[in-house]
């Protein structure tokens, strides 16, 4: 089973987003990321294996160390290969970067096996908004994400997220306090 540390979005940001995903699927372009469950995010890091139960007090205190922070989605981006992805850009500022390195130096004291591309100095911060695209409906795709850009919304969450299938093991909110601290689990012990 693998793992992805995401990031989550503000309500509205997050529903933005989750309408976009509806409107490419109801255009027949990709359904993936409703099929999926998928929640609205920013992927900071995926790894092939990990200790959730090991890792959850690390990323706690990451957590409450870190301030929800604005975000600012300014450009549509493609990442091209045999199952292409478009994704909205957020522009890279020292909060985003911060909380990355900061999460991968936490990281590193619990797995082996971080994938390369999310890795410091390699990683394109990005929200998919449709993949597994055959070459044709690239442009499909981008011709139904009709936005606004930019789009303003906050980082306010860090969640540990299992695939295939998707599934939140447990999500916490940013900054200091009661939630940011106890995170809120999925079938999770304690």
């Amino acid at each position: 089973m693998a793992y992805a540390i995401e990031l989550f979005l503000d309500p509205r940001t997050d529903r933005t987003i989750h309408d976009l995903w509806k409107e490419i699927a109801v255009a027949g372009v990709s359904s993936y990321m409703l099929d999926t469950d998928s929640t609205p995010h920013l992927t900071l890091s995926v790894c092939d294996s990990l200790d959730p139960i090991a890792f959850r007090p690390a990323l706690e205190e990451l957590a409450s160390q870190m301030a929800p922070f604005r975000l600012v989605f300014s450009s549509l981006g493609v990442f091209k290969a045999a199952d292409s992805v478009v994704f909205l850009a957020p522009v890279v500022t020292a909060p985003l970067l911060s909380l990355h390195a900061a999460m991968h130096e936490v990281l590193e004291r619990f797995t082996a096996t971080p994938w390369a591309h999310y890795l410091p100095e390699r990683w394109v911060p990005h929200c998919t908004l449709a993949m597994k695209l055959l070459p044709m409906q690239v442009g499909s795709a981008l011709q139904y994400c009709k936005l606004d850009l930019p789009i303003f919304g906050r980082a306010q969450e860090i969640a540990l997220v299992e695939f295939f299938p998707v599934r939140t093991v447990y999500r916490m909110a940013l900054g200091p306090g009661e939630e940011g601290r106890r995170g809120r689990a999925a079938n999770m012990p304690e």
